[in-house]
């Protein structure tokens, strides 16, 4: 193999693994390895050892052997594999622990407005379900009535929602690692867990009502 830098005609001895140096998401360009016998004086960008000792006591030894390497440096220089790969993903892990808080906050507040809306929605039919019973409706038959109605204005709530989470998620896009604006997973996740308030939030006062007398339902 020729190279320029250094420069001269080198012999492969062998490939290594595809190495992410520049972080778990971006490709880095071809690379080679060169001994450093023939120019002493090049500077490495950096060294890795492994060692079977524990790396507390590999630490203060690599750091005497090459201190005289760069003297000058103000910033620890020999760490730990796992303290280079949590320095190389700090940024990372507190962009994803951010945005995991603000979506957890998002769903629970979204959740708590389903099950307010709901539960009042359901509320208001009070009157309807004391006719209802009146008529001879049995206490299941208004309940069931009550989630399918329920049901109808989350699917058109989530039919209005998810496109427009969709959109507002693409501006995030260069923050995620792995997964994609759309994941679906995500959505239905959502979808799954904002359902499943709403229709216990329908279900909870639609029951209490199926069980009253209708005459104090059709006074109110």
């Amino acid at each position: 193999m020729r190279a320029t830098e250094p420069a001269g005609i080198f012999t492969l001895v062998g490939t290594v693994p595809h190495v992410y140096a520049r972080g778990a998401e971006e490709d880095d360009p071809p690379a080679a390895y060169f001994n450093l016998k023939p120019d002493p004086a090049r500077i490495f960008a950096g060294l890795l050892v492994r060692a079977s000792r524990p790396p507390e006591q590999m630490l203060p030894l690599l750091t005497e052997v090459l201190e005289p390497v760069g003297p000058d440096l103000k910033e620890p220089f020999v760490f730990a594999a796992d303290e280079a790969v949590r320095r190389l993903t700090a940024t990372r892990r507190f962009n994803a622990g951010l945005m995991s808080v603000f979506g957890l906050v998002g769903m629970l507040i979204g959740a708590a407005g389903v099950y307010a809306v709901m539960t009042s929605f359901v509320a208001q039919q009070t009157r309807e379900i004391g006719v209802r019973v009146a008529l001879g409706a049995t206490p299941a038959r208004i309940q069931r009535a009550m989630l399918a109605l329920a049901w109808r204005h989350l699917l058109a709530g989530l039919a209005l929602g998810v496109p427009v989470a969709w959109w507002l998620s693409r501006g995030l896009t260069a923050l995620l690692f792995q997964v994609t604006a759309a994941d679906a997973s995500v959505y239905a996740g959502v979808a799954a867990l904002l359902s499943g308030v709403g229709l216990m939030a329908a279900w909870i006062p639609a029951r209490r009502a199926a069980r009253i007398d209708p005459i104090v339902s059709l006074r109110r």
